[in-house]
């Protein structure tokens, strides 16, 4: 086939087409054209009817049956030339040799001079119908915006609570550059109020990608750090949004944002928990709620962050854990010290059982890079995790009744009429559960075993991973069995026996993992309770 008919380029002009509207959604997200082409670079990779697109399959076809007989014809050839030596060791299989003699050859140069003066024919004549159409539209929209305010934009403002219920107008860049002026931290609270307001009402899609974007993140930021509500509200409402309908491209920087946020946030002000935090204070709801923002970003980036550059899923990983690395100078670390609060108590109140840190170990792509930071950078994280079990483990008669008092810390949010005081101890206890659920995650792959042995404060020698493993079952011996006075079965998962039991019950369900099991002073610790009752029986 050496040149495509009318008739042909017809078909493949309409058949492009399809596959524009079959992935308008993907594309009309990107923010750039660069992003716009990297998504159709990997549209294979990431689309799963990829190889159904009528465009693919004719694509698909005219390659068969213009290359068909050029490599049946090389196959016999290279077949015939040397018998088996023609496809022995090496590069130089039949496969390469046949792929490397068709590409070279005249038909495929004909077929793909062909393809591209008929495709850039075909572009072309879409690229012009578009521009016809955009140029209607905006007279359409010039008759209609005739006359109107040019604030008409705020009028449109829904008053739904929904951040996915709103209705938007048009907004240009001169007006997204007279909010960030009117967003700036000299502005009196009024003017930068009204233009938080006239924010939240336009398309995130036209913030996150104008010319301004840099200023109004910078001053939003600002805003968000702020100690009156009615700002920083507006400020996670608009993120809010931004999350829901916007790239990880973009949405990254949103994300690391709120971390830098809340992480400022803590280096400025030292809280202590004591005697018990109450969420509905301003200084722990502001942070809480941008934690919880951040959390229920963290449990569905995973849905699709594998569809982008791994730079970006790093910088979310990276500042999550910088985040969580955060903590001030303890001092002694008698249980009796100053207890004082920190990102982590937080996110583990909102997201008790670690579900975040799950999803990102779930997936390989993910896990790659969790392991990595964690080893080079972030150890910090582990080794706190680790410390908490070894107090807990220490001071477990302390905790004795605490899991019996812990509702669903989830349901436990800023605003809750069922709660908003927590103790100490129940604080303790969730981080506790939480540190359990990520060092539990860990244990499961071979590179999370090799950050072990860490070392932890008050013990002479690193805790190794047979040291793990006795603490956790010393815990379970010390809860054996479900507290019977628990309201809930959520009240019962969360009980120390049953996070371990599923914990050990998970490493030995892997051949690998099970290997941790396999030591005499784990075996001994096993063999504890069995030895002492059958003393007692003597």
């Amino acid at each position: 086939m050496s040149q495509l008919s009318d008739e042909d380029e017809q078909q493949l002009q309409t058949l492009l087409k399809q596959l524009l509207r079959s992935i308008n959604d993907r594309i009309s997200a990107a923010p750039s054209t660069e992003c716009a082409e990297e998504i159709l670079l990997h549209l294979e990779e990431t689309d799963k009817n990829f190889h159904n697109y009528e465009f693919v399959k004719y694509l698909r076809q005219y390659v068969e049956s213009s290359l068909g007989a050029v490599v049946e014809d090389e196959t016999k050839t290279s077949t015939r030339a040397d018998g088996q030596h023609a496809i022995g060791s090496g590069h130089d299989t039949l496969i390469h040799a046949v792929t490397r003699r068709t590409r070279e050859s005249a038909e495929y140069q004909q077929m793909m001079q062909t393809l591209k003066s008929s495709m850039m024919m075909v572009v072309e004549s879409l690229i012009n119908k578009f521009e016809e159409d955009q140029l209607r539209k905006e007279e359409l929209h010039r008759e209609r915006q005739h006359g109107q305010s040019n604030s008409q934009y705020a009028d449109n403002c829904s008053d739904s609570d929904s951040s996915f219920n709103q209705s938007y107008a048009f907004i240009r860049q001169e007006q997204l550059q007279a909010l960030a002026e009117k967003l700036d931290s000299s502005r009196p609270k009024e003017v930068r109020w009204e233009a938080l307001q006239a924010l939240c009402c336009a398309p995130p899609s036209d913030v996150l990608s104008c010319e301004s974007w840099s200023s109004l993140r910078r001053n939003l930021c600002a805003a968000l750090s702020e100690s009156d509500p009615d700002l920083s509200e507006n400020v996670l409402q608009f993120f809010a949004k931004s999350f829901s309908s916007s790239p990880l491209n973009v949405t990254r920087e949103i994300y690391t944002s709120l971390a830098h946020s809340v992480e400022s946030m803590f280096a400025s002000h030292k809280l202590n928990f004591a005697a018990g935090v109450d969420v509905n204070r301003p200084e722990i709801s502001r942070p809480l709620k941008q934690i919880r923002l951040m959390n229920d970003f963290q449990k569905e980036v995973t849905t699709f962050w594998i569809r982008h550059p791994e730079k970006y899923m790093e910088e979310v990983i990276e500042s999550t854990f910088s985040l969580l690395s955060f903590h001030h100078d303890r001092g002694s670390t008698s249980p009796r010290c100053e207890k004082t609060l920190e990102p982590v108590h937080l996110l583990a109140l909102l997201d008790v059982k670690a579900t975040w840190f799950k999803k990102w170990m779930h997936g390989f792509y993910s896990r790659t890079v969790v392991l990595r930071l964690l080893e080079r950078k972030y150890k910090s994280v582990v080794v706190a995790a680790l410390q908490q079990c070894v107090h807990y483990s220490e001071s477990c008669e302390r905790f004795t009744d605490e899991s019996a008092d812990l509702q669903p810390a989830e349901r436990h949010i800023p605003g809750s009429v069922q709660r908003s005081v927590y103790t100490r101890k129940e604080l303790e206890y969730v981080f506790f559960v939480h540190s359990l659920c990520v060092l539990g995650k860990l244990l499961i792959y071979t590179n999370g075993r090799k950050l072990f042995p860490i070392k932890v404060k008050n013990r002479k020698d690193p805790v190794s991973l047979t040291d793990l493993v006795v603490i956790l079952i010393n815990i379970m011996y010390q809860h054996p069995k479900p507290l019977h006075h628990a309201s809930s079965s959520h009240t019962d998962s969360l009980s120390p026996s049953s996070l371990v039991m599923e914990l050990l019950w998970t490493l030995c369900e892997r051949n690998d993992a099970a290997e941790s099991l396999h030591h005499s002073a784990v075996i001994q610790t096993l063999l504890d309770p069995v030895i002492a009752l059958l003393n007692d029986q003597q």
